[in-house]
């Protein structure tokens, strides 16, 4: 099975550049290899979409708005209508969601909860053949967000990919080597909100005609 999402990645990002100038992912992966699939937790300024539903509209009416947008303020809170105040920082869609259903219990009967970020996303940038960002709702792999751009460029250097990331109000520069099995190994192998790819050039192009 890992051989065949081998031969898979191979083919998703090879599609526009000869085999001959690019091999990626030589070598399988070990189980240890494998990595970690990380949550995507809230920040002071996300803007989450709550959709609420539940057999009756207009006992659910009390508790949405027009848009059901909320901001994140910063004190890490959306404010719900009827239910107030809610702590959302540093929480994943799923643990909000649990927090609104239970708060949803003693109003509202056979409620459904449904929470998702309108500002998150990824953005791809350098030798990809389409240049996008990426919205995300959940961590994306480095292969899957390459198929989203439609694969690498034949001048892109594949063994020294850039991911920037901020952690700890800094930015990080990662670099990944695609052609290696180690790329599982990498805390960037998945892609998380507010990431930025940097493709960089085998070469770079000459403006002289």
């Amino acid at each position: 099975m890992k051989n065949l999402l081998y031969c898979f990645l191979l083919l998703l990002l090879t599609s526009c550049t000869s085999v001959k100038q690019m091999t990626l992912l030589q070598g399988p992966a070990s189980a240890s290899q494998q990595p970690a699939y990380p949550e995507i937790i809230i920040e002071v300024g996300d803007e989450l979409h709550i959709a609420i539903q539940a057999l009756s509209q207009t006992a659910v009416a009390p508790f949405t708005t027009a848009t059901n947008t909320y901001m994140v303020d910063t004190k890490g809170q959306i404010e719900l209508p009827t239910l107030g105040a809610i702590s959302v920082l540093g929480l994943t869609l799923n643990q909000v969601e649990e927090v609104i259903m239970d708060k949803l219990q003693n109003n509202l009967q056979n409620a459904f909860v449904e929470v998702s970020f309108l500002n998150a996303a990824v953005v791809v940038l350098g030798e990809v053949k389409q240049p996008q960002r990426i919205g995300v709702n959940k961590p994306i792999s480095i292969f899957d967000a390459l198929g989203v751009v439609n694969g690498l460029t034949p001048n892109a250097r594949i063994n020294a990919v850039e991911v920037l990331r901020k952690q700890d109000n800094q930015v990080v520069k990662y670099i990944l080597d695609l052609s290696s099995s180690e790329v599982f190994q990498s805390p960037c192998y998945y892609l998380i909100k507010g990431d930025v790819v940097n493709v960089r050039p085998l070469r770079a192009v000459s403006s002289n005609k």
